[in-house]
């Protein structure tokens, strides 16, 4: 008798804790946490709650999350309704509702019609909608057309920031600009994306985080000595985080902004840091980067050349850590 008092106990605390925890989901999801609205919609199917299910799976497609598409699309658009669906779509779209035009879109990419599905994203950017934008972005990168890339990504960005929208906003769309034109080695427009992103308050945690990569970002390029010292803050953090994938690079890119302060000291201990962090991953990091970074930072530059110059020389005289 004793167990199933216990066992009764333990169902009612574990249904407060998953209403807890799907009210906390709805209120992150209500700022445009697409990771929130995708977790909800999947507890609302488990509990078989389609309907509710199938609203939070669109909210997180209109935001871009492709995985809310995927599930989206799967429950509302059988075979036998594909069809209707497209047609009702498509006249919605021309009655200018932009959301459908980019669902549109993702409906066609779904059906292996990529082509078609990018004339409606297309009309969805020009119309005002930043995911679809933002889409179109990472589609023209895949395809490596950088102009059109930095296009996309720089409309995504401005849109977010100029239009009035009900949703609040998100630093993504110029965190992403922001990396597609340093990217293209065009630090100065970056590091205006950077900013972008940068001066805005968010309301969770999450896209406060990316928040804080765009001030350390912003400090980097255009040097802002406020956004400066929130990079060095967040970038610490992240450095000596135990559970951080790849800190060695942001302990890099630590030493790169103690260096803009012109901290020489602290600048080689955080990049001494990274080269015991990173391993052999530095040859790859420094393949990938080619030292772009360091054109900007005169104090830092001397000191990363020269592991960069044996590195190229002659890697049996490099540190144990960089040898493969």
């Amino acid at each position: 008798m004793r167990f199933f008092f216990i066992l009764f106990i333990l169902l009612i605390l574990g249904s407060c804790s998953s209403s807890r925890n799907k009210t906390k989901l709805s209120k992150e999801c209500s700022h445009n946490n697409i990771q929130a609205c995708f977790d909800l919609g999947l507890k609302e199917f488990e509990e078989g709650e389609k309907e509710l299910a199938s609203a939070y799976f669109e909210k997180g497609c209109r935001l871009g999350h492709n995985k809310s598409c995927d599930y989206f699309l799967t429950g509302n658009l059988k075979k036998s309704r594909i069809r209707d669906s497209v047609k009702y779509y498509e006249r919605e779209c021309r009655s200018a509702n932009v959301y459908t035009c980019t669902v549109l879109g993702r409906i066609y990419y779904n059906l292996g019609n990529e082509d078609k599905g990018d004339l409606f994203y297309k009309r969805a950017c020009e119309n005002g909608d930043p995911p679809a934008c933002a889409f179109l972005g990472h589609q023209m990168f895949k395809k490596e057309i950088p102009d059109e890339e930095m296009k996309y990504f720089e409309r995504a960005c401005v849109l977010e920031t100029e239009t009035r929208r009900e949703r609040k906003k998100t630093p993504l769309y110029c965190l992403a600009a922001g990396n597609s034109f340093a990217r293209h080695d065009k630090p100065t427009i970056a590091g205006k994306y950077y900013e972008m992103a940068c001066k805005y308050s968010y309301s969770d945690d999450e896209t406060e985080l990316y928040k804080k990569l765009a001030c350390s970002r912003s400090g980097f390029y255009l040097e802002n000595p406020d956004h400066l010292t929130m990079g060095v803050g967040y970038l610490q953090s992240k450095c000596l985080s135990q559970d951080q994938k790849d800190r060695f690079k942001d302990c890099y890119d630590l030493a790169a902004l103690y260096s803009l302060q012109k901290k020489p000291g602290m600048a080689l201990k955080f990049f001494e840091m990274s080269l015991k962090l990173g391993n052999n991953q530095w040859k790859h990091f420094f393949d990938d980067h080619e030292l772009k970074f360091l054109r900007s930072v005169p104090l830092f530059r001397p000191m990363v050349y020269k592991y960069y110059r044996d590195y190229r020389a002659n890697q049996e005289k490099l540190p144990r850590s960089f040898k493969k």
